[in-house]
């Protein structure tokens, strides 16, 4: 089982992946850039961090973009998946507003 936590409207920033398994679960905190497991060994919980590198993801996203604008590297993300990205981002946003619009001017 998975559980993805993200919210727009929450006084506290949330940006969580839980993966819960059989005697196990990996938390991954992508606003504090935290990964940790804890599992059941011999009847108790311990819990292992994961060591990652902590870096801000919208600073490497313009450093790989000006570099790949510079021929030094490759872009990240390929056209097709930037693409595919947006694509999504504008469905979602126009059905928010659809539901946001349908919600304000409904007959009641």
């Amino acid at each position: 089982m998975a559980n993805l936590t993200a919210s727009r409207v929450s006084m506290e920033k949330v940006r969580k992946v839980r993966v819960f398994q059989r005697n196990s679960y990996f938390n991954l905190d992508y606003t504090i850039q935290e990964v940790f497991l804890t599992r059941v060994f011999q009847q108790d919980l311990k819990r292992i961090v994961i060591p990652v590198d902590k870096a801000e993801p919208l600073s490497l996203e313009l450093t790989n973009f000006i570099k790949a604008v510079a021929g030094e590297e490759e872009t990240e993300v390929k056209l097709d998946q930037a693409l595919f990205a947006v694509e999504q981002a504008d469905m979602i946003s126009r059905m928010i507003n659809e539901q946001t619009h349908s919600l304000f001017h409904s007959k009641g």
